[in-house]
């Protein structure tokens, strides 16, 4: 019987291969080539006839699509980088560029984004594009939904890439894991329509928008004052006429688990919520139509930002702004608030977690009373004090946001492994500390920070990632590393894929951390 015959299996047969027909495949496959590493699990029938699998060659991505010798072989790129036949079959091998990968997507449904079927959710960001592998395997069968492309465009920026190479980034690892439980892309803090169409062209279907720093300040203002502010509102905003009457003198009942809060509008609140909240629902109100239009009638959703702003978001801010987007019919399907307390990237939440506790039971309870939206938590990577009360607080309507965490343990790999690459990251890191700015809440004292060459491995790893300064100077630094000098971002790129399985073991064992207290 010939050798091959696992892949006429594979092609022709009908219903999905079986693990033992994958394993053979790939094994022969694998005797024919040298130089590439082929995954097995990636290994699948494409949609219009044929198979495909991804595989690495040196730090480059390969993509091999199988044919008869006589069969079309799908256009992923403009040219196989190489081919060969046996027997009946045809094998190409294409670089795994973002055009090509996301071109496969068109093959395997699987691949493609979607929308959250009700489940709790976890954003898992990547800013080198490496770690997806490592996040599916933190991820799979423990009940999340994840979004494996998860970006800002600033990030975008930092990284080198725009929003189709993260998403094809995201695409590879679960093309490469054989992970088919269904995945988010999450465009993460837009602020103009134009993000929102670059998005939505590049196929996300979720979109984050940022509506901080909008809301004016009215501390101080008396009664004429306020009330001037408010016609000014009634003006240029959409429906603020009828703000009045919907919301002046009414008082809202908000359910917590064994309690009530009664949140009252009086003339002082209605007029302070109104005024700051005017210029938020203005924003939201273009931006959710932006998506709209972008996505011409296919399935999206939209999650409201508020988590940067100075101050916490008020019971009455969350009522009214998600009241108003519903009476607009204008879709929200999550809201993160600016919880009280320091929720500051890359270290441990600063503040009385009971009181967090509370504090977000009752912004879920308004998510309870204004559509039962989802409630976010942003910049939650290495909150250990405070995820299990995130579940527990919100019965499970919720998403969590880890970007920026992986990108740091990605960098304590490189400690471990090349001493002279991390010492180029810890001084690109220290240069550019000055130049780290708002909306980032930072308290980092440099001089707390020797650098790599004075310490042990066993110290560096505990001033750099175990301590506050280190990691959040690590974590907020991606900008002044990716690019910085001496080719940063290739090198960490290329000696990432050398070492990828510890990568995906530190990635994956810190993800699993979240995860685990996140189911409680």
């Amino acid at each position: 019987m010939s050798k091959w015959k696992c892949f006429d299996d594979l092609l022709f047969r009908q219903g999905d291969p079986d693990p033992y027909t994958l394993e053979e495949c790939t094994r022969t496959l694998s005797s024919e080539i040298t130089g590439i590493d082929l995954y097995p699990l990636s290994l699948s029938r494409l949609t219009e006839g044929g198979g495909a699998l991804a595989g690495k060659e040196g730090d480059q991505r390969r993509l091999v699509v199988v044919t008869g010798k006589r069969d079309s072989v799908p256009e992923l790129d403009k040219a196989p980088v190489s081919e060969f036949h046996r027997e009946t079959l045809r094998f190409s091998f294409f670089d795994a560029s973002s055009d090509a990968v996301l071109k496969l997507g068109k093959s395997l449904p699987w691949l493609r984004p979607r929308t959250n079927p009700g489940a709790p959710s976890i954003g898992l960001g990547d800013r080198l594009g490496l770690a997806t592998p490592a996040h599916v395997r933190a991820v799979e069968k423990s009940g999340f939904f994840p979004v494996f492309a998860q970006q800002t465009e600033n990030e975008n920026v930092s990284s080198g890439r725009d929003w189709s190479a993260v998403l094809a980034d995201a695409v590879f690892g679960v093309f490469r894991e054989g992970y088919r439980d269904g995945y988010g892309a999450d465009a993460d803090h837009l602020t103009k329509p134009q993000q929102v169409r670059e998005a939505a062209q590049a196929g996300y279907v979720r979109f984050s928008l940022d509506l901080t720093g909008l809301a004016p300040e009215t501390r101080g203002l008396d009664r004429r004052e306020l009330s001037r502010r408010f016609v000014n509102v009634e003006k240029e905003v959409e429906g603020a006429a009828q703000w009045r009457r919907r919301y002046l003198g009414k008082e809202f009942t908000v359910g917590l688990a064994k309690s009530k809060v009664n949140v009252m509008f009086d003339e002082k609140a209605f007029f302070v919520t109104a005024i700051r909240m005017g210029p938020v629902v203005k924003r939201a109100q273009e931006l959710i139509r932006a998506v709209m239009e972008a996505r011409r009638g296919k399935v999206f959703e939209v999650e409201l930002c508020l988590d940067e702003a100075v101050e916490p978001t008020s019971l009455h801010e969350h009522i009214f702004l998600a009241l108003e987007l519903a009476e607009q019919d204008l879709p929200v399907h999550a809201l993160a608030p600016r919880f009280i307390g320091e929720v500051q990237k890359g270290v441990d939440y600063m503040g009385n977690s009971s009181k967090f506790a509370r504090d977000i039971a009752r912004h879920a309870g308004v998510a309870r009373l204004a559509g039962n939206h989802q409630i976010s938590l942003h910049s939650a990577g290495d909150k250990f004090s405070i995820l299990q009360r995130v579940g527990d607080a919100t019965d499970g309507n919720f998403h969590v946001k880890l970007s920026g965490t992986s990108f740091v343990e990605g960098l304590r790999t490189v400690a471990r492994t090349n001493r002279e690459l991390f010492d180029d990251v810890v001084q690109a890191a220290l240069s550019g500390f000055s130049r780290l700015k708002e909306p980032y809440r930072i308290e980092i004292d440099p001089s707390y920070l020797p650098t790599p060459a004075r310490l042990t491995p066993e110290e560096t790893e505990e001033v750099w990632f175990d301590s506050r300064y280190g990691r959040q100077l690590l974590y907020l630094s991606h900008s002044s590393i990716l690019q910085g000098p001496r080719e940063l971002r290739s090198r960490l790129v290329r000696h990432l894929h050398e070492v990828e399985d510890l990568h995906f073991e530190l990635v994956g064992a810190h993800i699993r951390r979240h995860v685990d207290l996140l189911r409680g």
